[in-house]
This record gives C-alpha cells, sequence and structure tokens, in this order.
C-alpha cells in the first residue's frame, strides 16, 4: 500500500469521524456558566441545518432601563457583535419598531445585511416580551450584501424583587462548512459578548 493509499484512507476515516461527531452534537444542548454568572446553552440540528442559543443572566437594571437600549436602535452597533450600522425604518408607538442593519460576521461568512422586525408585548406582572424576526423581503436587496434569510431572537425581562431577570433565546440558520468550534466562537463573540454589552452599556 502506497503512502498515497494510507493517507486517503487516513483522509477518509478523519472525514467519517467528524460526521459521526456532527451527528451526536446536533442532537446535544451543550451548556457553560461565564465568570459573570451569564448561563448559557447551545443546540446545533445538523438535520434542520438550524443552530440555537439560550442564555440567562441578572441585572441590577429595571425593565424601562432595559427597555431604553432594545428602542435605541442607533446605537446596536455599541453592543450588538459584529454589526456595523443600524438605521431605523420606522416605530410604531411602543409596541413595534422594523430597523435596518449592516453586518461584518467573522469568516468564513460575508457581508451580511437584514431587516427586522421587533414586537414588545408587555405583561401584567411588568415583564416584557420582545419578538424579533429577520424580514428578508421588506426592502429590495443591496449589492455586495448576502441578505439574512432566517434570524429569530426572543428577549424576555422578568422583574424580580432585588434584580431583573434576562432571558435570550436565539434561532438562526448556519452554513454547512461550519464547524462545532467555529459556532462555539460564534457564541462567545456573538450572543454571550452581546449580552455582556447590552448590560454595561447601561452602567
Amino acid at each position: 500500500m502506497t503512502l498515497t493509499h494510507l493517507n486517503m484512507i487516513k483522509y477518509f476515516i478523519t472525514i467519517i469521524i467528524i460526521l459521526v461527531t456532527l451527528t451526536v452534537n446536533s442532537q446535544t444542548w451543550k451548556s457553560y456558566t461565564t465568570q459573570d454568572n451569564i448561563n448559557i446553552e447551545y443546540l446545533r440540528d445538523n438535520k434542520k441545518k438550524m443552530f440555537f442559543v439560550k442564555i440567562i443572566a441578572k441585572t441590577n437594571h429595571t425593565v424601562d432601563q432595559l427597555l431604553e437600549n432594545i428602542n435605541d436602535v442607533e446605537n446596536y452597533n455599541k453592543w450588538v457583535s459584529y454589526t456595523a450600522e443600524t438605521k431605523m425604518i420606522k416605530k410604531y408607538g411602543n409596541d413595534s419598531l422594523f430597523y435596518y442593519t449592516i453586518n461584518q460576521p467573522p469568516f468564513p461568512l460575508g457581508k451580511k445585511d437584514a431587516i427586522f422586525g421587533v414586537y414588545l408585548n408587555y405583561k401584567n406582572d411588568g415583564s416584557v416580551h420582545i419578538y424579533s424576526k429577520s424580514l428578508p423581503d421588506k426592502l429590495p436587496k443591496v449589492d455586495g450584501y448576502d441578505r439574512v434569510d432566517y434570524y429569530i431572537v426572543i428577549w424576555e425581562f422578568i422583574p424580580k424583587q432585588d434584580y431583573t431577570l434576562i432571558k435570550y433565546y436565539l434561532e438562526l440558520e448556519y452554513p454547512p462548512i461550519s464547524t462545532e468550534f467555529i459556532l462555539s466562537q460564534f457564541i462567545r463573540k456573538g450572543p454571550e459578548e452581546s449580552i455582556r454589552k447590552f448590560i454595561a452599556k447601561m452602567k
């Protein structure tokens, strides 16, 4: 058996190991807690080509202060990771808004833009439920940018006696070439860092 044949065998064995690993990963939620007590869970579903993130954090800020951050669309680039620019399209009172954003995610992804609809639901117990969804057809596509087709974010701000509980949920499509390492780094530099900056912005 030649060296070339051995290398080919090693290559295919490596591919099989990766595929098996990804299959296992797609069925298992992974979790960790940061040093500043942010709880994070994530799951990749290879069958659906979807990626899910759940985050729970606490803050001493009030629900109203958190809502100020959500409504301050023009300054999203100060806390939303990979965001270069955001512009308000239209705001309807305190219940909904639409905005356009330009993102510069890490390799292997290229420049992206997106339109989001944000819908706020105020509960009787003082908590607020915020549903945000990408709306790819709301505006014409822009040359040079890959339009985000599917991206959902859900926030919950829940007032407690001594703090406010933040619940965050993210659901998005991921590129087929994404590895477990790339996705885990995306979480740490994306949602995790965004939550941390979101809270720090109000200090």
